[in-house]
């Protein structure tokens, strides 16, 4: 509400993980009138590596194109974009990376290149390896990755369960 939003008593830090964080402000008029500092902290990571992937585009669709069901054949590998992906890996925070390595680790271990993971059992390993101690650490950490299209969330319907699958081939 606006009271709360005017009131002094309330303070807020967020912090936004996207190069284009300022273009996202959809109405600038409520931006200017809740009075906000804008601090740009760089990391002086390179991160615009990311961003300036060409293939990277092409790379998501070419993950997508096949991909799509449980177990598909589909993916990257192969594709030429291997590059695009590299740059990505290697710009993940470490905790990510290592969320991603014991994924990469179980969906080894099936009888199948791709086949999905239940996020129960990443859940067990990353508990395991001391990765993430509580479930929405886990989840954000995920969200990151599937937001980077590094890996595939979906519910399994005939078991009504959650599942996850890095959908490139083994040689990324």
């Amino acid at each position: 509400t606006e009271s709360t939003v005017k009131s002094s008593a309330v303070r807020l830090v967020a912090t936004v993980d996207h190069v284009n964080a300022t273009s996202l402000i959809q109405e600038v008029e409520s931006w200017m009138s809740l009075n906000w500092i804008w601090k740009e902290i760089r990391t002086y990571q390179p991160y615009d590596d990311e961003v300036k992937a060409s293939g990277i585009e092409a790379l998501h669709k070419t993950a997508r194109g096949s991909s799509r069901g449980a177990g598909g054949t589909g993916g990257a590998g192969g594709s030429g974009h291997e590059g695009s992906i590299q740059t990505i890996l290697t710009s993940l925070a470490k905790r990510h990376a290592e969320t991603l390595q014991a994924l990469a680790g179980l969906q080894l271990k099936t009888t199948e290149e791709k086949q999905p993971v239940e996020y129960r059992d990443l859940r067990q390993e990353c508990l395991h390896k001391m990765i993430a101690g509580q479930d929405s650490v886990l989840r954000d950490y995920l969200t990151e990755l599937v937001d980077h299209e590094i890996v595939e969330r979906f519910v399994d319907e005939d078991t009504a369960t959650e599942k996850l699958r890095i959908p490139y081939s083994r040689s990324i």
